[in-house]
């Protein structure tokens, strides 16, 4: 589960340019704020981490993520994180979280059935028997990748290092029932060297992730369907889970 864009350090070292602070971040925080334990999986540059932390979080703070290119940011923010390169099935089976997170629709790099079955049941074996797993996906019916063009997603922005660097989003094809394939372009104006890098997510069917969800041994507490907390609809932007292990 990892997002080639992001496995070299270049592209990585964008990342928190071109995904400043935002609610989606400050509603993580504040679930990290009540939550002895956290784990967060596919934390990236661990933004959300260490702000928890820089909040006067007191608890243990993990983050994994299988970029090392993004662990690597991660680590210069902070050392009262625990950072691991590791993907959501190899986490260490040991330890057991009160809140396990996967944000910035990480979830949706799970493209199979078998690839969220295996997460969940991996997240099962970290999740503490009072714990909760939050997470969120693009509603599929909104059909936002259908915004990813050239003209609505064009950014010109100030790398770390002081070059400019133009960044798109391209949508380029849909793949039924529900992958999307797009494209991450970069041109680094300095140097005039241009790159494209392919990634691809699943806009899984709502009713289809309960379902998994429930099979897997997970209870839903709670969807929401935008970061003020609204309640989910067939119309809402996002769809943002709240599950616990199931009592049976």
């Amino acid at each position: 589960m990892v997002d080639a864009v992001y496995e070299e350090a270049r592209f990585a070292s964008l990342y928190d340019v071109l995904n400043p602070w935002q609610p989606c971040y400050e509603f993580y925080r504040k679930k990290m704020m009540v939550a002895d334990s956290v784990l967060d999986i596919g934390c990236g540059t661990g933004k959300v981490l260490a702000e928890a932390r820089r909040s006067g979080h007191r608890g243990r703070l993990v983050g994994a993520d299988p970029a090392a290119a993004m662990l690597t940011i991660a680590r210069a923010k902070t050392d009262e994180v625990e950072w691991l390169c590791s993907d959501v099935q190899r986490l260490p089976t040991n330890d057991r979280f009160d809140l396990v997170v996967m944000t910035g629709h990480a979830f949706q790099l799970l493209l199979t059935d078998d690839d969220i079955r295996a997460a969940l049941d991996a997240i099962r074996q970290v999740l503490g028997p009072s714990g909760q797993f939050i997470f969120e996906v693009r509603n599929p019916v909104v059909r936002g990748w259908e915004q990813w063009t050239d003209r609505n997603t064009r950014r010109t922005v100030s790398a770390p290092d002081g070059g400019v660097v133009e960044v798109v989003y391209i949508f380029e094809r849909q793949r039924p029932p529900d992958l999307v394939d797009y494209e991450t372009a970069f041109r680094f104006h300095d140097v005039g060297e241009s790159y494209s890098v392919s990634s691809t997510l699943r806009f899984i069917n709502p009713t289809r992730l309960c379902e998994i969800l429930t099979a897997t041994g997970f209870e839903i507490v709670r969807q929401e369907g935008d970061w003020s907390g609204a309640p989910w609809t067939s119309a809402s932007p996002e769809v943002i889970m709240t599950t616990c292990l199931s009592a049976d």
